[in-house]
């Protein structure tokens, strides 16, 4: 990324794509900070997030200035030979956008980075959000989207968003409940266990209770003794 703001460097850094509609900031809450939302005649404008704004034009204001993105990735060059390819593009940057936050059960996600936001287009876009309250008809989504839809356009599958993180939590959650069922037999093992032991330990000493209390000792200073004594047993344990 590099700006014609004054003074600006360039910047590599991993973003988050989208391509979406002027609808979208408003349908996921998302506040445009600074500038404006997109038109219906946008085509190379942008907005970007706060932490990407900030990443290429530093103290300034990136709103109404162009910057030229430039993708390398790597192919095979026109000799056949592996080679660092690259594709760039002039965009205007119209608006800034609240940095989004999305909870994820993976640190290697890659969720969470600046992103920049193209306007939608239905030729190279095949997913498309939308925001149904207080409860969403799939069925009933499904028809209307094959009814409006060109002919040529096929629903291939339309599902509730947190479908996508209860798939996701199924192993998680499946790790979890593995994890509990082997705590809960080492506890009852362990218990098992400690009783073993308290229990040989008073049986062993039953004589010498006989004697203590032949002495005058009294039934609760004996269940005290034998209470302190399995105490750091069970500490232990």
């Amino acid at each position: 990324w590099i700006s014609d703001v004054p003074g600006a460097s360039a910047v590599s850094v991993g973003l988050s794509h989208y391509m979406v509609s002027p609808e979208f900031f408003s349908i996921y809450g998302i506040p445009i900070i600074r500038g404006r939302n997109f038109a219906s005649s946008d085509g190379a404008e942008v907005i970007v997030s706060e932490r990407l704004a900030r990443a290429i034009s530093q103290d300034a204001d990136p709103v109404g200035h162009t910057v030229r993105y430039a993708q390398q990735h790597f192919g095979v060059g026109p000799d056949g030979q592996s080679a660092t390819l690259g594709d760039e593009q002039i965009l205007r940057v119209v608006g800034i956008a609240r940095d989004i936050r999305f909870p994820s059960i993976s640190s290697q996600s890659g969720l969470d980075r600046p992103a920049v936001y193209h306007p939608y287009s239905p030729v190279s876009t095949p997913m498309v959000s939308l925001r149904c309250e207080p409860v969403c008809d799939i069925a009933a989504i499904r028809h209307r989207l094959a009814s409006t839809l060109p002919a040529d356009v096929r629903v291939q599958s339309a599902r509730p968003g947190d479908a996508d993180y209860v798939a996701a939590l199924v192993r998680p959650r499946a790790t979890a409940a593995l994890a509990l069922a082997f705590a809960v037999v080492a506890l009852l093992a362990a218990a098992m266990g400690l009783f073993s032991v308290l229990s040989y330990g008073v049986n062993s000493r039953r004589r010498e209770f006989g004697i203590r209390i032949a002495l005058g000792a009294s039934p609760s200073e004996i269940r005290n003794a034998v209470f302190r004594d399995g105490l750091f047993v069970l500490i232990a344990g």
